[in-house]
């Protein structure tokens, strides 16, 4: 009977850590670049039930089959296993500004932040203070100094998190003309000068949100990040977030109704313990 109750609570537990995650995707469904999470549940150990009245029976002394039959198994509740990052394209949204910035395919920005290197897929980009190619919040967009020769699979940040190649900021000023290619080629005024780093990690699923909008690769299963050929940039274009509002909206009602099943099965176990206990207790 309390075994009912756990098992409810988990389930609980399980739909509150959900809903959690739909709002997120909720609160974040006009933000650039954001990729949506889900939850991850895994069930806990089950338990192999047997009658309880039948008896082993013994062979000798070394010998001993359980005669008691085998009924079956017992879940005994769920847990969240991991909070997945669903690494989608989202959609294009045409701004016409020329510091706007979208990944067509895999890979992410790098950015430059007190903290060290981080990753987005934000690319509304302006022109700093510091005279530099900045994000939204004033970090520096790192990039590559032409010529930058780049082939499928070279290998931009190691394993460590370390970048491979010489990187460094992207000099621009107000009255620039920026442009850059699908293969990120910045042109300043018609100059070639950089190659904005677009780095693709082997596993990207390990890579940590931070906040802001912002991953780190402090997991060591995330490998190495590389140039990848098939990933495209648009100028004048931002990625919309991969979160369909109507999907998180029904899920959210799912949740609701879930965690509503689990509460009414442990007042269902309550009540009956309850009777168990005045009923049989008092004969």
């Amino acid at each position: 009977m309390i075994r009912g109750i756990y098992t409810s609570t988990s389930g609980m537990l399980c739909e509150q850590a959900r809903q959690d995650v739909i709002a997120n995707n909720l609160a974040n469904v006009d933000t650039t670049g954001f990729k949506k999470d889900i939850a991850v549940f895994r069930d806990k150990p089950s338990m192999q039930m047997h009658r309880i009245d039948d008896k082993r029976k013994f062979f000798g002394r070394e010998l001993e089959i359980d005669m008691r039959p085998y009924i079956g198994k017992l879940g005994t509740g769920a847990s969240v296993d991991e909070i997945r990052t669903i690494h989608t394209q989202g959609k294009l949204q045409k701004t016409d500004n020329n510091l706007d910035f979208a990944i067509v395919g895999e890979g992410m920005f790098a950015v430059d932040t007190e903290d060290g290197i981080r990753y987005t897929r934000a690319g509304n980009f302006k022109v700093g203070t510091n005279g530099y190619l900045v994000d939204a919040e004033g970090r520096n967009v790192m990039a590559l100094k032409e010529p930058a020769v780049m082939n499928e699979g070279n290998i931009l940040v190691d394993s460590k998190g370390e970048f491979a190649l010489n990187a460094s900021y992207v000099p621009v000023g107000e009255a620039d003309k920026v442009d850059v290619n699908e293969a990120g080629q910045v042109f300043i005024n018609g100059n070639p000068t950089h190659r904005l780093m677009v780095v693709k990690f082997d596993k990207p699923k390990y890579m940590r949100k931070i906040g802001y909008n912002l991953y780190a690769t402090d997991d060591d299963r995330v490998g190495y990040g590389r140039f990848n050929d098939n990933t495209k940039i648009e100028q004048g274009m931002l990625e919309k977030s991969n979160v369909n509002i109507v999907r998180e909206m029904v899920n959210m009602i799912t949740v609701h109704r879930a965690y509503e099943t689990n509460q009414r099965c442990i007042t269902s176990e309550d009540s009956t313990l309850g009777r168990l206990i005045s009923q049989v207790g008092s004969r």
